[in-house]
């Protein structure tokens, strides 16, 4: 279904353009001085939008009305309506243009009007006719109640673009550094952003992974460890010439290890033990100190219930604790030294709900900075000035916390990024996507059934994380699905309807 504006419209800052079907800003000199960039699925939405601006539109609005059609993931929708709000210059927290209804939908609040073409000759008649009749005196206070307003004029727009251009949120696109199939993540790359190192699991055995280190320059890539158990959290030194990890038996056992690399030859000299870590502790994300003279890693001591912080001097082995997480929580985690090497940043999950922590190493305290509520960031960082802790926000965005605990949206992303790293030069490495894609299958119970079926219900693009089968034959699976990033319930008809 294809809705439009037939008319000139004016829609907060921007004008409509039906001719051209697109949202535009006019200059001082009546020329066109900038385009919405819109694709066309986004110019859809917002000619949607405009036709109903002021009323309550829903997802599934958008879904049949726009897209035609209802049974895909309102992610969808969700990723027009932040093309859109960055190309309009809008701001969540402030919006001018499109607000959100929480559960219901959005609603489009900038306002329309028609643009209608003044009659120009008969103002300039009845122009002339005033300045024939006015005296000098009263000539020169209208070319001044002239001039004033213009400059009023000019002083208001330069304003206003400037607050635009200070809100202006930018959008970044990944762009891929790897390509095996299978699962890579734990990403680290070296201070020279020559090498790359991460874990990969791949398809044929997901359940041991195993470190890959990249040759960026040259792109080759070699296999660091045995996949006779699972290696994690990988993270260079700061020279770049050795890598520290951990090496995770499930159950059985745990170990923080020490790669020593010859870059000229791109192998590895030897693979050392460290310390030890309890063997229930899960993978853990390592952090170098500046100097190279420490390291920090997440453990789960036997017979503690939480993972904590531990920092490991490498000059004499010295194991100290860092932190005591509460005990209704799982604990600590993804730790980062700052670039000064004074702090460290860390996630703590407090419930279900990931914190962002800040410890001073000078005097152990360490203090909330805010809650992640609309994502799990895998491993977090900081800016290179060290006054603002950057993290994944939302499937496509990137904020950051400054030590005061205010928050500001960093960046839109085209992608999910659970983990980040900022790099010594700004740029932003991530592993993006999902850790996996869920999809239901329908077996036979050997108990009951000599028949062998094995067959998909369905293949998910998602995480189906829970399904119940119906007492009829004729009714519809329940499923707890992650479509949107939190828990939906959704019912599967036979006919594949949803």
């Amino acid at each position: 279904m294809t809705i439009k504006p037939d008319s000139h419209l004016q829609v907060g800052d921007w004008q409509y353009l039906p001719e051209q079907d697109k949202l535009v800003q006019f200059g001082p000199d009546g020329k066109i001085a900038a385009t919405a960039e819109l694709d066309n699925l986004s110019q859809k939405v917002a000619n949607y939008f405009i036709v109903r601006a002021g009323k309550l539109v829903t997802k599934d609005e958008l879904l049949q009305d726009v897209w035609g059609i209802r049974d895909v993931s309102d992610g969808r929708v969700t990723r027009v309506i932040r093309v859109l709000r960055v190309a309009l210059g809008d701001d969540t927290r402030e919006p001018r243009y499109i607000e959100t209804i929480p559960k219901r939908g959005y609603r489009f609040i900038a306002p329309v009007s028609e643009v209608v073409a003044p009659n120009c000759v008969e103002q300039d008649d009845d122009l002339t006719q005033q300045l024939n009749v006015t005296s000098p005196l009263k000539k020169s206070y209208l070319v001044w109640f002239i001039f004033i307003l213009i400059a009023l004029f000019v002083w208001a727009f330069a304003r206003h673009h400037s607050d635009e251009q200070k809100s202006e949120v930018p959008m970044f696109r990944y762009s891929p550094l790897t390509s095996l199939d299978g699962l890579e993540f734990y990403q680290n790359i070296s201070n020279d952003e020559r090498y790359l190192v991460y874990s990969y699991a791949s398809p044929e055995s997901e359940s041991v992974t195993v470190l890959m280190l990249e040759d960026l320059k040259l792109h080759k890539r070699i296999m660091l460890t045995s996949n006779e158990y699972s290696s994690f959290g990988a993270a260079f030194s700061p020279d770049g010439r050795s890598i520290a990890y951990q090496r995770l038996n499930f159950g059985k056992s745990c170990e923080i290890r020490l790669i020593t690399l010859d870059l000229d030859a791109f192998k590895a000299l030897s693979d050392e033990y460290l310390v030890g870590c309890g063997k229930h502790s899960v993978s853990s994300r390592l952090s170098w100190s500046p100097d190279g003279k420490f390291i920090v890693f997440a453990d789960m001591a036997d017979g503690d219930k939480q993972m904590a912080l531990q920092m490991l001097s490498l000059n004499t082995k010295y194991l100290e604790k860092l932190t005591i997480p509460p005990i209704s929580s799982f604990g600590d985690f993804s730790a980062r030294y700052s670039r000064k090497g004074d702090k460290l940043a860390f996630i703590r999950d407090a419930g279900g709900v990931p914190q962002i922590w800040v410890l001073n190493l000078a005097t152990r305290a360490s203090e909330p900075l805010t809650k992640v509520n609309d994502a799990y960031p895998g491993n977090i960082d900081w800016t290179l000035d060290d006054k603002f802790i950057v993290f994944p926000s939302s499937t496509s965005s990137i904020s950051k916390v400054s030590m005061t605990g205010e928050v500001e949206l960093f960046a839109y992303t085209n992608n999910n990024a659970s983990e980040i790293q900022v790099t010594s030069s700004g740029n932003i490495v991530a592993s993006v996507g999902y850790f996996s894609h869920v999809s239901p299958h329908k077996l036979s119970n050997p108990r009951v059934s000599n028949e062998s079926i094995r067959e998909t219900v369905f293949n998910s693009n998602r995480n189906e994380i829970f399904v119940e089968a119906n007492p009829k034959d004729s009714g519809p699976l329940a499923v707890v699905s992650k479509r949107s990033g939190i828990n939906q319930v959704w019912l599967l008809y036979p006919d594949n309807t949803q």
